[in-house]
């Protein structure tokens, strides 16, 4: 009877991972794409307070979240996982608001999934509620796009968003969109902007709603596969042996 491989610690694994990742978040070695996909959530954990509430959505931008996203207390960590259903967060993240008013409450999606829900801006200013979207706009449906070209030969089907007659990109500027709805709101564009602007953020009092964009062909290293029988996927980046 074959031996069961001994699982590693979790101080072990920890290690292995941020020794993995630690290259990507350092905006002297990478392309600015990927480097600023790491940096977003590099720079989050230093400029929100220790015992920040964080929600996350559905697609690509909760999977990076699971990697990057570090929770240094308890409870203070809100994902559905496969579960969650797109502008789950978005929303969600008033309610955990709501029950810890003293706590900074960050909200983490995509372009898609906020666009399910914009009105929750409104409902926030509606009612003080000051939370934070941090909204990485990378103008598609990142998850299902890659899905497509991973499964479909490069194809893809009517997720990126685009004018149809240019086909240039295109998506609602959220942060006009915020202001519009009585809330603050920025677009980030420059890595080296996300920092003081998230600062900004933690320091209005206000609901706030930050519009970082992001490369749409880019993404961080996969730890996981999402098996759709018969079609075959390669395997993941990291596998920690």
């Amino acid at each position: 009877m074959r031996k069961k491989k001994p699982r590693p610690s979790e101080r072990l694994c920890r290690a292995e991972w941020g020794w993995f990742s630690l290259p990507f978040s350092d905006s002297e070695f990478l392309p600015y794409p990927l480097k600023e996909l790491f940096r977003v959530f590099a720079e989050a954990r230093k400029a929100f307070p220790r015992n920040t509430v964080v929600s996350t959505d559905a697609g690509n931008t909760g999977g990076w979240a699971v990697q990057q996203w570090l929770a240094l207390e308890p409870y203070n960590y809100i994902c559905a996982g496969g579960f969650n259903s797109m502008g789950w967060a978005a929303s969600a993240i008033m309610g955990a608001k709501l029950a810890v008013p003293q706590r900074t409450c960050v909200c983490i999606c995509g372009d898609g999934s906020f666009m399910m829900v914009p009105h929750v801006i409104a409902t926030a200013v509606e009612y003080s509620i000051p939370v934070i979207w941090l909204v990485l706009n990378d103008y598609s449906w990142g998850a299902i796009k890659g899905l497509q070209g991973a499964y479909l030969g490069g194809r893809e089907y009517a997720t990126s968003f685009r004018i149809h007659k240019t086909g240039q990109s295109y998506n609602p500027d959220f942060a006009a969109w915020a202001r519009s709805c009585g809330a603050e709101g920025e677009q980030i564009k420059d890595p080296a902007d996300l920092a003081p602007a998230m600062e900004r953020a933690v320091k209005s009092g206000k609901p706030y709603l930050l519009d970082v964009i992001v490369d749409a062909e880019e993404g961080l290293p996969l730890t996981s596969n999402w098996e759709m029988p018969p079609y075959p996927i390669g395997p993941p980046v990291f596998t920690g042996e």
